[in-house]
């Protein structure tokens, strides 16, 4: 998630906050759009760091 820079959608384990979660599940729900963009937008800066990455996972199945 980090090399996606996706950070802010990952939860510690440890420190599972319920109700932060539920904030962040219900506001995606009610405007998927806004993470679908930001999805779209992390895919599409890997895409560039790494372009061949697809290729290589490939390669290895």
């Amino acid at each position: 998630m980090t090399d996606l820079g996706l950070s802010a959608r990952v939860y510690d384990i440890d420190g599972f906050n319920v109700d932060e979660i539920a904030r962040t599940m219900i506001a995606d729900y009610r405007a998927p759009s806004r993470g679908q963009a930001e999805i779209d937008r992390a895919v599409e800066r890997y895409r560039r760091l790494y372009p061949r990455f697809a290729d290589l996972l490939r390669e290895a199945a």
